[in-house]
């Protein structure tokens, strides 16, 4: 772009980048003499760790089931409000800081070099999104000490949370013990994003 002129008495001498913005060193033609003035645009950069990016995304399976969204329509035709039982207004555009760990590490990774407006599928192994399934993270206790430590009746389904601050989930009850999976629910499984980038700052 350095040297282009407009043909309007406008002449770009240098543009340069700072902080991802655009700026432009330009001359133009002013009567009665000529004036250097600067000219401050939003150019669509590439993203660069430590950016703050919006985003709107689909989550899902690599059946096809969507599991996740942040688009309101897609929440609704696929029966997702209902089933995690959250209000409509929760399914928005996702906003965070890139590289700062704030995202699975896989969608982290394939938004650099993205520009806002830009769309892609990327599909994120379960090392780069929720680790792999950890069989020791699967615990059982007995019923009387599992009724003590979480002051309810065991039922399959019944979230807990460990002394150690993890989170797990009651996958079976049986006379003599409790079962508890302390693994992310998404733990073990390949995910796959269809993602937008709506903004970068």
């Amino acid at each position: 772009m350095d040297g282009l002129s407009d043909g309007g008495g406008l002449r770009v001498l240098k543009s340069f980048t700072i902080c991802n913005t655009r700026l432009a060193v330009v001359w133009r033609r002013a009567v009665p003499r000529w004036v250097y003035i600067f000219a401050i645009y939003r150019g669509r950069m590439p993203i660069e760790p430590g950016d703050g990016v919006t985003i709107e995304y689909v989550g899902r399976f690599e059946d096809g089931t969507i599991f996740d969204t942040s688009r309101p329509e897609v929440a609704r035709e696929h029966g997702l409000i209902e089933a995690q039982g959250v209000d409509v207004s929760e399914y928005a555009p996702l906003s965070f800081t890139v590289g700062a760990g704030e995202i699975i590490e896989g969608i982290d990774e394939a938004l650099v070099g993205m520009v806002a407006g830009e769309e892609a599928t990327i599909t994120v192994p379960p090392a780069k999104a929720y680790g792999e399934f950890q069989t020791d993270r699967v615990r059982e206790y007995d019923p009387e000490t599992f009724e003590g430590m979480v002051g309810k009746e065991p039922e399959v389904g019944t979230h807990v949370e460990a002394e150690n601050g993890l989170h797990g989930d009651v996958t079976a009850v049986r006379d003599d013990a409790v079962e508890v999976d302390f693994n992310h629910e998404l733990a073990g499984k390949t995910l796959v994003f269809d993602i937008e980038v709506v903004d970068v700052r």
